[in-house]
């Protein structure tokens, strides 16, 4: 199962309805790795993945979310 950090991000028409397939960048994680040090998103070079919000919520463009691979159509979900 493959789980990845990601922002929710706008290309052509934002999605208006929480149950759909929203555009999302990978994001790679940096920063010190002492404890209190606060850790930096930066976009990944994979680019735009798909990923669908499975949650009851409409998450504003740019919002962080953990996707991860749904095991039966391999497909990448959310939960907003």
């Amino acid at each position: 199962m493959i789980v990845f950090l990601a922002k929710t991000t706008t290309v052509g028409i934002y999605p208006t309805a929480a149950n759909a397939c929203y555009n999302v960048t990978i994001q790679s994680i940096t920063g010190n790795e002492t404890e209190g040090a606060a850790a930096t998103y930066a976009a990944a070079s994979g680019g735009i993945a798909k990923a669908y919000n499975v949650g009851p919520n409409v998450p504003p463009s740019g919002t962080t979310v953990i996707c991860r691979q749904e095991i039966s159509t391999n497909r990448f979900v959310f939960f907003y």
